[in-house]
């Protein structure tokens, strides 16, 4: 019980050093909602220095900013297509908007990058049977494309996720919860990656709750009282999820440890 209960333990730490970047922003958010300042411009200067402060302390490397910053791209392109055709909004003024969007809002998206490549480094991550390439960059195109297209072309989520959970169906990730004292590794154990796909998923999904609660953004259905995010939502992110674990794998070069890539190569 005693093993079980420092393994649990363990584990709750990792993940929180892990989602670091994300809870710097979530703590920010809520912060800023009782300052007499431009709540956007506010959180776009916590999220640099927070940048600054890993990369100083090491806590980040120079090539994982890098792919950081590919993310806050991807992310800020998705979301001015988002607010101009009104699926949410940012109310609030702030100096550093571009098209009603406040530049610091592509973080979001890069913070979910931050946790897996600094999850990849806790956990001492291992991939085993990754999709080939060609299958999944026709998946992750599928994704990103369907998050422009839904407005106009029959929205294709299900199908994308499905076709998603079966190219995914055999992969697995090994993760190590505790080291022993000589520093090799303790206690390792494997999830299904559909299942940490639903899971990451699902917990930006819950964050996005309070997040909405704060007036951070809003959705349309929100204006006049906050209510609960629809659950139609939650797809979405499983999508967004499968997007961003997979591009930090090869931006981050993670797939070196990817089991049956490695043997194809050898």
């Amino acid at each position: 019980m005693r093993q079980v209960s420092g393994e649990a333990m363990s584990f709750v730490w990792k993940q929180i050093q892990s989602a670091t970047f994300p809870l710097i922003l979530i703590s920010a958010s809520i912060v800023s909602s009782g300052m007499p300042v431009y709540r956007y411009d506010f959180l776009l200067l916590v999220a640099i220095l927070a940048q600054i402060g890993f990369i100083a302390s090491k806590w980040e490397t120079f090539r994982e900013f890098a792919v950081t910053l590919v993310f806050h791209a991807l992310g800020l392109a998705l979301e001015l297509f988002k607010v101009h055709h009104g699926s949410w909004e940012y109310p609030g003024e702030s100096l550093t908007k571009i098209g009603g969007v406040p530049v610091y809002s592509g973080f979001m998206y890069a913070s979910i990058a931050s946790y897996v490549m600094q999850a990849k480094r806790r956990f001492c991550l291992e991939f085993e049977n990754w999709p080939k390439t060609g299958l999944l960059a026709v998946l992750l195109t599928l994704v990103y494309l369907n998050f422009f297209t839904n407005r106009w072309i029959l929205d294709c989520r299900f199908s994308i996720l499905m076709f998603a959970f079966l190219l995914f169906a055999r992969t697995r990730v090994r993760f190590t919860t505790v080291q022993a004292a000589n520093g090799t590794l303790a206690t390792s154990r494997t999830m299904a990656m559909p299942l940490a796909f639903v899971f990451i998923g699902s917990f930006v999904w819950v964050t996005e709750h309070l997040c909405t609660f704060l007036g951070v953004w809003r959705y349309p259905d929100q204006h006049q009282v906050w209510t609960w995010v629809g659950i139609s939502k939650l797809p979405s992110w499983w999508m967004m999820t499968i997007v961003g674990v997979s591009l930090v794998v090869k931006l981050a070069k993670l797939d070196a440890p990817v089991r049956n890539e490695a043997r194809a190569t050898s």
